[in-house]
């Protein structure tokens, strides 16, 4: 499935997404031989030559690292990974060190004014009504 954006073609959902995200679910409910078959069977779609090299104490690093991999530079996988797994995210820019915590507000996105007013019911997700977009 495929929208057409302002941007150009956007795929909200994958075969890719469906298979790491089931093999990830899989693990963190503890069942790891079913996570680690959905994980082989991904990669065996991808790679000519799969190298089972990990352990099962690895198998949630190894469904991130493919994660990593399938999605690089799709900036809106990362940006969703990154709030799921609540990572702390450092950049230096000209100089100057910015910090994204776990728990900052810009892990939400502000509600569009349009719904604001369409709603006046609606509340702003916290730390968006201090800025102004």
């Amino acid at each position: 499935m495929a929208f057409l954006g302002a941007g150009g073609i956007i795929m909200p959902f994958r075969l890719a997404e469906t298979c790491l995200i089931k093999a990830e679910a899989l693990y963190r409910l503890g069942k790891t031989t079913e996570a680690k078959e959905v994980l082989d069977d991904f990669k065996q779609g991808r790679y000519l030559d799969v190298e089972e090299s990990y352990t099962e104490s690895d198998l949630l690093n190894e469904i991130l690292k493919e994660r990593k991999l399938e999605f690089y530079h799709e900036q809106d996988m990362w940006w969703l990974d990154m709030k799921r797994l609540q990572t702390r995210m450092e950049r230096i820019v000209n100089g100057t060190m910015y910090i994204l915590e776990p728990d900052d507000f810009r892990y939400s996105l502000p509600i569009p004014q349009s719904e604001m007013s369409a709603n006046k019911n609606m509340v702003q997700n916290p730390g968006w009504n201090e800025i102004s977009l």
